[in-house]
């Protein structure tokens, strides 16, 4: 493993292509480090341990086209960082600890794959409703509460006129309270190859209207692969009262059933669950009946489930 590079350890290789630096933790890097690298298409510094990393780093890179920064230790990614990207298509900053995307993103026109999941993200700047061809798209556990709504439109736009096999929409376990599905249809959502916005902050029961809106945009719900809009958190619900000087807290569902949920569903002989109370029906006469369950107490009776399982 490289702890650090010579300044010009690739003077004479200006005409790379691809760079793995995966797995290591080089601490000396800068935008002198990678200048000679004109042609460079990809640049991988995955899994480094990087905590930080120098605004200019790319500065001379204007070829680049995939970038991976996954699994290291970024709080933030340098507003400037992908200035004057025009052929950056592929972008990975998953598994780190963002709270913010750069703004300069916005400018990479060519950007098709946007992977960011598993950060501390609360937003998804305005910007990113300037690019045409973002079409792939993992936001997924993130804590995002705050989209512009012309996000959905542009990105159904993108994929109606751009997508491919691969183009695909996860904003799941986020804390997202509404999404436009009608306009979301209209644009072309569904030619989305998969769309997953299940574990946020939306309508928890569906019903056969709610379900034609659904359909209509692409999300799919059928129990013959995982559901990607149910559960919500909202299907928990609970609620603290005061009684005789004792706070007293109740709920629809805890978040034991609700895992319990999450992991049950998608089996071909499992039904598909619209509401909650669809799935209580399913816990309490097949579950606990296939499992032996006799508790009435449902925590501990999902406690149960999930040991069996």
């Amino acid at each position: 493993k490289f702890s650090s590079l010579p300044e010009d350890i690739f003077k004479n290789n200006s005409n790379l292509l691809e760079l793995d630096l995966a797995s290591n933790s080089i601490q000396n890097l800068s935008s002198k480090t990678f200048e000679p690298l004109k042609e460079l298409n990809i640049l991988d510094l995955s899994s480094s341990g990087y905590q930080s990393l120098p605004e200019d780093l790319l500065k001379h890179n204007s070829n680049l086209q995939e970038i991976y920064l996954y699994d290291n230790e970024l709080k933030a990614i340098p507003e400037n960082f992908f200035a004057d990207k025009r052929y950056l298509r592929d972008v990975h900053l998953n598994g780190n600890m963002l709270t913010k995307l750069p703004s300069s993103l916005s400018g990479c026109k060519r950007l098709n794959k946007l992977w960011a999941y598993e950060n501390k993200i609360t937003e998804i700047p305005e910007g990113l409703t300037n690019l045409r061809h973002l079409c792939n798209i993992d936001l997924s556990n993130n804590l995002i509460s705050k989209v512009p709504e012309k996000f959905w439109v542009q990105i159904s736009t993108n994929v109606k006129n751009h997508g491919d096999t691969e183009s695909k929409l996860d904003i799941s376990n986020n804390l997202i309270s509404d999404i436009p599905f009608e306009k979301m249809a209209k644009a072309g959502s569904k030619k989305f190859v998969k769309i997953d916005v299940s574990r946020n902050l939306l309508r928890s029961d569906i019903d056969d209207k709610y379900k034609q809106v659904l359909e209509s945009a692409g999300i799919v719900l059928s129990n013959e692969s995982k559901n990607c809009y149910q559960p919500q958190k909202t299907v928990i619900d609970a609620k603290a009262t005061a009684a005789k000087g004792k706070i007293v807290l109740t709920q629809d569902l805890d978040m034991v059933e609700a895992g319990i949920w999450i992991t049950t569903e998608g089996v071909n002989e499992t039904p598909l669950f619209l509401t909650k109370e669809d799935f209580r029906n399913f816990f309490d006469n097949t579950l606990k009946v296939k499992y032996n369950i006799r508790t009435e107490n449902r925590n501990r009776a999902a406690a149960e489930v999930l040991d069996a399982q």
